[in-house]
């Protein structure tokens, strides 16, 4: 029988509109879970390390819709005060 996580806290994006929200999360197992708020069972996850170099690359090459923004699906706006994205 497998163990169960302990519940982790997820930051939604501050950006995310109408329920179309990125939400993200510091798991104990040194990994950042990312899901869709609409299907919360389904989520993914990184590597810390990962993770850090994909917001290293966003912040850098900017968004992919062209209009400056950066942090919409990174946790960078999170609201919930996660240490994802932070710095």
């Amino acid at each position: 029988m497998a163990s169960e996580e302990p519940e982790i806290t997820w930051c939604r994006s501050s950006r995310s509109i109408e329920g179309n929200c990125v939400e993200t999360a510091l798991t104990l197992g040194e990994t950042v879970a990312v899901r869709d708020s609409k299907d919360p069972p389904v989520q993914l996850r990184f590597a810390t390390a990962r993770w850090s170099a994909f917001l290293d690359r966003i912040r850098s090459d900017g968004d992919a819709t062209g209009d400056g923004a950066t942090g919409d699906a990174t946790g960078d706006g999170a609201t919930g005060g996660g240490p994802i994205g932070a710095g």
